[in-house]
């Protein structure tokens, strides 16, 4: 059976490399055009001058008709709740913002500062095992970051293996490189399909209504189990009938109106 030569294995591996690209670029497109961003700043100058409900109005049309998730737009939007006296959205849109960039202070702060003027109570997030060192990790960083890791690592193994093909001579520390890379794709790839995982099989809400009744079955005339302040963030377990299951802080489960809360 006759051998393929390096230069051909290079040469499929370069092939896989760039169909993947060509065909993710069909799929992945830019989250922040130029127009979207002269838009934003039309609206942020009536945050200035003090207009939150216009605004309000302004930043969610924005949001629909880019269909777009932007950290900024969501915690100028949440600025904007709390200054209406809106703890709830505001907190919302805190985590929505945080959800995009899980390591920014000011988002960090301004939520803390909403939470405690709503008076809601800081619970640990739920976890679905305990939390390992790369666990951890991977909460550092959003999806979009290690979508962008691996987009990164992929185009310099790319590159990599395009000179290992036309550079005989230092052929054996570029193998080696490639190597390197092909690792962190891989690692940056798990780590983003764990993220993406973990944010559509654990969600979480928050709750936008004052004194929400938690019951102990989902009907209205059901014995109330719990009632949550506003802005209290709560894991859904499931849905059904317009009810929201969620579990309380004594391990048992309880159900809430769905239009009570606001998945982030």
């Amino acid at each position: 059976m006759r051998r393929l030569s390096y230069n051909a294995v290079c040469g499929i591996v370069l092939s896989c490399l760039l169909g993947g690209y060509l065909a993710s670029f069909f799929f992945v497109r830019r989250l922040r055009p130029g127009e979207f961003k002269k838009e934003l700043s039309a609206i942020n100058s009536l945050y200035e001058k003090g207009d939150y409900k216009r605004c309000i109005i302004a930043y969610h049309n924005l949001a629909s008709r880019y269909n777009i998730q932007c950290m900024t737009l969501f915690y100028n939007l949440a600025n904007a709740y709390y200054q209406t006296g809106d703890l709830g959205r505001a907190i919302l849109y805190y985590k929505k913002a945080q959800k995009l960039a899980p390591r920014d202070k000011e988002v960090a702060a301004n939520l803390r500062i909403a939470q405690a003027k709503a008076k809601v109570t800081i619970r640990p997030e739920p976890s679905p095992a305990p939390q390992s060192l790369g666990r951890r990790l991977v909460k550092l960083f959003s999806l979009f970051e290690g979508v962008a890791a691996s987009l990164t690592f992929r185009w310099s193994l790319v590159i990599s293996v395009v000179l290992a093909i036309f550079l005989g001579r230092k052929r054996r520390w570029l193998i080696r490189l490639s190597i390197v890379l092909a690792a962190l794709f891989y690692l940056s790839v798990g780590a983003t399909v764990y993220k993406a995982y973990t944010q559509k099989s654990f969600k979480q809400a928050v709750v936008l209504r004052k004194d929400s009744p938690v019951r102990k079955k989902p009907d209205k005339s059901g014995i109330t189990a719990a009632v949550l302040r506003e802005g209290t963030t709560v894991e859904i377990r499931r849905q059904r009938d317009g009810w929201c299951q969620i579990p309380l802080g004594d391990g048992k489960l309880g159900w809430i109106r769905e239009d009570y809360v606001e998945e982030i």
